[in-house]
């Protein structure tokens, strides 16, 4: 941590603006305050450079507390660095970007650029969801975390071999324990199911009228629920 103390404060923790203004100060302070700047500058720059090569080796969604801890930074500030990274990757109209999924951040080219890209790379297929399976995700994903048992309730049929075919595509994973006998397994949805659904986190996922609130909330509690759950 350097610093500079005249009529400013300077610090290397990606918190303080750098100054500009060098007018009220002395020549002397003027260069010491322009060699700090571009000191400051250098070190935001490596930040992100570090991000971008964490991002690039890793391919996969990495969350922000991983790079933080391998920056050996606070994760707000390598929240801040990842976000000036992003805006690098804009400003430059490059083939890629940075792309957030909840707590996860993924360096990924651009969707515009699929169709050059499979004539070279080989693209692995993704999971088909059949409509039952879709269901069945759908209730998940509302409802995160719930059992194969408040599945069956909803849709009226046993739904453990749906189930166990979302965890199998990554789309689903056991997400904890009901606290109660038997500790039934809890599930809910991944960043797999984020990434293909196009959403940065489940908050994203389309809401509900009222109207259709309470006419789910009635079928659930009749346990007749049977239909198509969202996803169009």
């Amino acid at each position: 941590m350097h610093e500079y103390v005249n009529q400013y404060t300077y610090s290397f923790s990606g918190d303080t603006a750098m100054v500009r203004d060098y007018s009220n100060l002395s020549e002397a302070d003027r260069l010491i305050a322009e060699e700090i700047d571009r000191e400051f500058e250098e070190e935001l720059i490596e930040e992100e450079n570090a991000i971008e090569a964490i991002l690039f080796v890793s391919g996969d969604p990495v969350s922000i507390t991983q790079i933080a801890k391998a920056m050996e930074l606070s994760v707000e500030a390598a929240k801040k660095a990842i976000t000036r990274l992003a805006a690098r990757y804009e400003k430059k109209d490059s083939g890629l970007q940075i792309k957030r999924y909840a707590d996860f951040y993924q360096l990924r080219t651009k969707k515009k650029y699929y169709n050059m890209l499979v004539r070279i790379v080989k693209a692995r297929p993704e999971p088909k969801l059949t409509p039952v399976m879709l269901e069945v995700l759908s209730i998940i994903a509302y409802k995160q975390p719930v059992t194969k048992a408040e599945i069956e309730r909803i849709r009226g049929v046993n739904s453990d071999n749906v189930v166990n075919k979302l965890v199998g595509y990554g789309i689903v994973e056991e997400v904890g324990h009901l606290q109660t006998t038997g500790r039934s397994a809890q599930f809910g949805t991944t960043i797999v199911f984020l990434r293909q659904f196009g959403l940065s986190s489940i908050e994203e996922l389309p809401k509900f009228t009222e109207e259709q609130e309470k006419a789910l909330k009635k079928e659930i509690e009749e346990g007749l629920y049977g239909g198509n759950f969202g996803f169009q």
